[in-house]
């Protein structure tokens, strides 16, 4: 993945604070975020208005704990099967994780 990520994309995290995958991109996940961030918002968001905040904050990639996405928080609908179907390609998975990069 860092062979790919762009400077200034960052990378959503979802249950992954354990997983060992090095990234030269910056992390961000709920629960290491601040109170004001983006991804509080985001989680009341679906479809384009999901996507665009979420590039318009930086955020090129979604790395997800595969348990995380068999059912979905409803506080996460960035891992929602719909929204990464209509707005990200896969480009990663494993086991035990996977990443998409979200369409502009």
């Amino acid at each position: 993945m860092n062979t790919v990520i762009k400077p200034g994309e960052r990378v959503l995290g979802i249950d992954v604070e354990d997983v060992r995958f090095y990234l030269d991109a910056p992390l961000e996940t709920v629960p290491d975020s601040t109170h004001n961030t983006v991804l509080r918002a985001a989680g009341s968001l679906s479809g384009e208005r999901l996507l665009y905040t979420l590039t318009q904050s930086g955020f090129a990639y979604v790395f997800a704990t595969r348990e995380s996405m068999k059912n979905p928080l409803p506080w996460y609908p960035y891992i929602k099967p719909e929204f990464l179907e209509q707005f990200g390609t896969l480009i990663f998975r494993d086991a035990n994780t996977a990443v998409y990069r979200l369409n502009r």
